[in-house]
């Protein structure tokens, strides 16, 4: 630390104090004096920490750490730099304050009409005006695997009836938002994503240290909240979007604005993700599409790329990335619930200790909040701020 944060003896003996609760004992700074020597100690403030050092640690050790803390701060400038290097990387973001459909969910629907309108004439048999095309949605319920389960034969049993392709709009929560993302985002054949749901069920998908830091990294640069949600992301993107590459964490690359391509000219419905807000008593529906997050109550919305920014007056006053896939499906899907606890069970030798012991570290810490979450299984699905 810099000379200038010693303390006058003085001042130290006041700050002192006679007891100290358990957390304070846990992060007190404790060295036995044994394993100092010389005859000039040095105390100062690291951290929040009173430390001790002896003359030879504050001349020589102390320089080495103050050069290291400088070589770290280069080195997030870089991942910030690097991380900003995204399609949106140099766009600013404003706040929609509106009832109104965003503009590109309007022309989404200008062109997914017409295509409605002849997928159900040749279900039906009949001629429909280009005004009494129905809007058909499909909204689906939470309860986490079993949920994205039933998500994924509802698909199959609209799709043998010619339905699936004549939908507008599909909603989901919690697990079904799993299924819902995954057949969206990859936009395979009925066929082949049944065979993609089975496998990503049936086998392990155990992510690395590597695809953890690769998403932690950027929140950490751009000071953003990090949570067990985005542990259960990663998880989630290993497992529902296996079949792409784990070089360069691809799978922990997709994002929702992605989908978009799919939309472009109305060729698949909507899908619209949903959780909710919870502060107090006072809980608001959020909502999540390729194009836009909003809370309906508020008449807010801002771009899907955008969410996670910070904003000031309306406006976004940094450039952080798009948040992952992955961690929208963990904010969606109830990441306290407990499925983390039934990773580690199933998952524990294939697991590194230093990984697992981390991981069952941030579970015995969320515990309450897994219990609170299964009080909400009526809802299934929580954000956290």
């Amino acid at each position: 630390p810099p000379r200038s944060t010693l303390f006058p003896y003085t001042t130290l003996f006041r700050s002192l104090k006679d007891k100290f609760d358990a957390n304070e004992y846990k992060l007190a700074s404790k060295t036995p004096v044994s394993m100092k020597h010389g005859s000039i100690f040095h105390i100062a403030e690291k951290d929040n920490v009173l430390h001790g050092y002896s003359d030879i640690e504050w001349k020589v050790v102390e320089p080495v750490i103050s050069a290291a803390h400088k070589v770290f701060k280069r080195m997030l400038e870089d991942i910030r730099t690097n991380t900003s290097k995204h399609p949106y990387g140099k766009q600013t973001a404003h706040v929609r304050r509106s009832s109104n459909l965003a503009n590109e969910e309007i022309d989404f629907l200008t062109k997914r009409t017409p295509k409605v309108k002849q997928k159900l004439e040749k279900l039906l048999g009949i001629s429909l005006d280009q005004n009494e095309v129905p809007r058909i949605a499909v909204c689906m319920s939470g309860g986490g695997m079993r949920a994205a389960t039933a998500a994924e034969g509802l698909f199959e049993g609209l799709d043998s009836i010619g339905l699936l392709d004549a939908i507008t709009y599909a909603a989901g929560l919690s697990g079904s938002t799993w299924t819902l993302a995954s057949f969206v985002e990859l936009g395979f054949p009925m066929d082949k994503y049944s065979e993609h749901f089975v496998q990503a069920l049936s086998k392990a998908h155990v992510f690395s240290p590597a695809d953890l830091a690769h998403v932690l990294w950027p929140k950490y640069v751009f000071d953003q909240h990090t949570s067990i949600v985005d542990l259960y992301g990663v998880f989630l993107a290993h497992t529902f979007f296996h079949n792409i590459s784990a070089n360069n964490s691809g799978r922990q690359n997709i994002r929702l604005s992605d989908s978009q391509r799919h939309l472009t000219d109305g060729n698949s419905f909507l899908p619209i993700y949903t959780s909710i807000e919870i502060k107090g008593t006072d809980t608001h529906w959020a909502t999540f599409t390729p194009y836009e997050f909003g809370i309906d109550d508020f008449n807010m919305y801002i771009p899907i790329w955008a969410l996670g920014r910070k904003f000031k007056e309306g406006t976004s006053t940094n450039f952080a990335p798009e948040q992952t896939l992955g961690f929208l499906m963990g904010i969606w899907g109830s990441a306290g619930s407990g499925s983390v606890n039934n990773l580690l069970g199933t998952q524990k030798d294939s697991i590194s200790k230093p990984l697992f012991k981390a991981l069952s570290d941030i579970f015995i810490e969320t515990h309450e909040i897994g219990k609170h979450t299964s009080e909400l299984q009526s809802l299934q699905v929580i954000s956290y701020a």
